[in-house]
C-alpha cells in the first residue's frame, strides 16, 4: 500500500469541532458527526460534496499517549468563508503542504491502515510526521460501518534531511 505524495495549498473548512483525546475519540467523533450532518446543507460555497474528518494538532503527535489532546472536526471544504457563519459551526484553514495519501477500505473502526502507516510505512520511508492537520476525506455516500467503504487518509509529512 504505497501512498501518493501530494503537496496541497491551504484549504478552508467549516464544521463542528471538539477537543478530545485518543481515549475519547470514538465517542467524540460520533457526537460531532451527529451534530454536523443536519447542518451540512446550510453551508454555502462548498467546494465539493465530500466530508472531512480532521485532527488539528498543536503539538507533535504522540501515539503512545492515550491522553494526547487534539481538536477533532466533522467538516466540509468551502471556497471561502461566509461572513456570518452559524454560531453552531466553526471555521478553520488547513495549513496545506506535503501529504502522504493512503486509501483505507473497510469500516471506520478498522485501524489496520493507520497501523500500517505509523508502524511500517513511516519508519521505513524518507519522511517524518509534520505538525499539521491529519484528515480523512469521504464521499457523500460513505457509511462508517460498511466493510467496502473507502476513504482517503491524509498524513502530513516532511522530507527527512540526510545526514551529511
Amino acid at each position: 500500500m504505497e501512498p501518493k505524495i501530494i503537496s496541497i495549498p491551504a484549504k478552508n473548512i467549516v464544521g463542528i469541532r471538539k477537543e478530545t483525546t485518543f481515549v475519547k475519540d470514538s465517542e467524540v467523533t460520533m457526537g460531532i458527526w451527529k451534530t454536523f450532518m443536519p447542518l451540512r446543507n446550510r453551508i454555502p460555497y462548498r467546494s465539493n460534496s465530500c466530508f472531512l474528518s480532521v485532527k488539528v494538532l498543536s503539538t507533535p503527535l504522540n501515539l503512545n499517549d492515550m491522553n494526547y489532546t487534539y481538536e477533532k472536526w466533522a467538516a466540509v471544504e468551502v471556497e471561502h468563508f461566509e461572513n456570518d457563519t452559524s454560531s453552531e459551526l466553526s471555521t478553520h484553514t488547513l495549513a496545506g503542504g506535503l501529504y502522504a495519501v493512503f486509501i483505507h477500505q473497510g469500516t471506520a473502526s478498522d485501524l489496520s491502515t493507520f497501523q500500517y502507516i505509523f508502524q511500517e510505512w513511516l519508519p521505513n520511508s524518507n519522511y517524518s510526521l509534520d505538525v499539521r492537520e491529519h484528515f480523512e476525506i469521504m464521499d457523500d455516500n460513505y457509511h462508517p460501518d460498511d466493510l467496502n467503504a473507502k476513504e482517503e487518509v491524509w498524513i502530513p509529512i516532511k522530507a527527512n534531511i540526510a545526514d551529511k
